[in-house]
């Protein structure tokens, strides 16, 4: 039973150390002159890199937000993107799968916004396999983008807990 708590208490040790923030919930009110619901957003905060926002776990969309710099783009058959390469890992912090989508810079924002957009056909599945890997409490996500004149964007995300 001790060791079996030993082992417990150092994978969890893992988990933590590999987490850079913690998740928040903020409730925003319902305004029917912009059509608006009530809903609550879910925030993931790490100082010095960025955060992680989700309005829904249901909808296949998300912002990430850079605190040290502007996401780099890139253009391909007239469109612009920002890939962002997304990483599983397991509580040891072992690779488990990877993937790249695409998301979109934010214009209003000089570059330290990009979301995923409505319109986003390709890497839909990927996005909502991203939302529920960080709903189910295993391991971590780790998100990764390229900035410019900075490292690069570098998030680990721990599962969201209610």
């Amino acid at each position: 039973m001790k060791r079996l708590m030993t082992i417990a208490l150092v994978l969890l040790a893992g988990l933590t150390a590999c987490a850079q923030g913690k998740w928040s919930v903020s409730h925003r009110e319902a305004d029917e002159l912009k059509g608006q619901k009530a809903q609550d957003v879910y925030i993931y905060e790490a100082a010095g890199i960025g955060s992680l926002v989700v309005w829904d776990w249901k909808s296949p969309n998300f912002r990430l937000i850079s605190e040290k710099g502007m996401f780099r783009k890139m253009v391909s058959g007239g469109n612009t993107f920002v890939p962002v390469k997304v990483g599983f890992y397991d509580e040891s912090g072992k690779l488990e799968k990877s993937f790249t989508i695409n998301l979109l810079e934010e214009l209003n924002h000089s570059g330290r916004y990009i979301a995923t957009a409505d319109f986003y056909m390709l890497g839909r599945k990927d996005i909502k396999k991203t939302l529920a890997r960080l709903k189910s409490g295993k391991g971590y996500v780790r998100m990764l983008a390229m900035l410019y004149n900075q490292p690069d964007f570098d998030l680990k995300v721990t599962p969201f807990q209610q």
